[in-house]
């Protein structure tokens, strides 16, 4: 119970930091996955849909120089956000030791054009001291991950049945530790969400994300001397639906199916290796005056080596979460 109340009084701060700063902008359609919070985010705050600021600037660039117009058009095109994902075992947090693991970036963002823009998002994790999701103790730990930078298109392109299209596509550098150690050069994750409003309160957004790995090994020894495999290339892929309760609060649930494969390393005697997982996700989300959060569980379940039976969200597969993303 103890973590549950550091993910609840986490989620609280951001709220009471939004409610000191009085910023209100409209409540869009709510969201859970990160990409989407992003978008509703923009869309409230018409990053994604406004014109570029070159145009709303012409009428007073009179008398000002190049070198200031410039200037301002690209100080109005810039804005930045902070996201961060909270998560937690049930099974250990219901015993009041389970570890909170947090994922964190921030994001600089540029607009370049009517709906697009491009962001760099440097990462870092830290996490809380308790028992994995593995049944391991842990002790606190801070650590960079991967920084990445984000293509984002908000009108790509449309598909029958009145669904839009949000693309985006990410490419991370090896900032991180464990990446640099395992001899991963670069990691290339395009996104893709067709979106469809299916009644007045009703949405549906289908979540397609490949992965490809690009390494300069295929194999690596980890910290106890065991070779493994690295990681090639996967999918996510879920649907996920939307209710909008009110003008402040909504519920959500997907459902979806993940694989990952690696390389084979014949110097090491190691095949081709496949994991593939069931996943499951049900969360309340909150929109307030620029702060995008949702609270949640979500499941996954072993396909290929399952230790269990399939239960709908088992506490040995299941985890709470907190998924934040803030716009400054």
């Amino acid at each position: 119970m103890r973590r549950i109340a550091m993910l609840t009084v986490f989620a609280g701060f951001q709220i009471c930091l939004q409610l000191w700063l009085q910023l209100w902008v409209s409540a869009p359609a709510f969201a859970q996955s990160e990409a989407i919070m992003e978008a509703e985010a923009d869309r409230a705050q018409g990053l994604n849909s406004a014109t570029p600021t070159t145009a709303s600037i012409n009428t007073s660039a009179e008398g000002l120089s190049k070198a200031r117009l410039w200037f301002n058009e690209a100080r109005r095109n810039f804005s930045s956000g902070f996201f961060n994902f909270a998560t937690a075992p049930m099974k250990y947090t219901n015993l009041g030791g389970g570890q909170v693991f947090t994922y964190n970036y921030l994001s600089l963002e540029y607009r370049l054009g009517r709906q697009q823009k491009i962001s760099f998002r440097p990462v870092f994790m830290y996490a809380f001291a308790g028992t994995d999701d593995r049944g391991f103790y842990r002790d606190e730990s801070f650590q960079w991950g991967d920084a990445f930078i984000n293509y984002t298109h908000y009108d790509l392109f449309n598909l029958p049945f009145d669904f839009d299209v949000i693309s985006q596509l990410k490419v991370y550098a090896p900032t991180g530790n464990s990446s640099r150690d395992r001899g991963m050069l670069t990691r290339i994750r395009p996104y893709f969400i067709a979106s469809r409003v299916m009644a007045p309160r009703w949405s549906l957004n289908l979540h397609f994300q490949p992965d490809y790995y690009i390494n300069e090994r295929t194999s690596y020894l980890n910290e106890r001397g065991f070779v493994y495999t690295n990681r090639h290339y996967g999918y996510e892929a879920f649907a996920e639906v939307n209710y909008r309760i009110n003008r402040y609060f909504a519920a959500a649930g997907s459902f979806g199916h993940d694989q990952m494969w690696s390389h084979p390393s014949v110097a090491n005697g190691q095949s081709e290796f496949r994991n593939e997982e069931l996943r499951a996700d049900a969360s309340v989300s909150v929109f307030y005056k620029g702060l995008i959060s949702a609270v949640g569980v979500s499941q996954k379940h072993d396909v290929l080596r399952p230790r269990r039976g399939l239960r709908v969200f088992h506490d040995e597969e299941t985890s709470y979460y907190v998924r934040s993303f803030y716009r400054f």
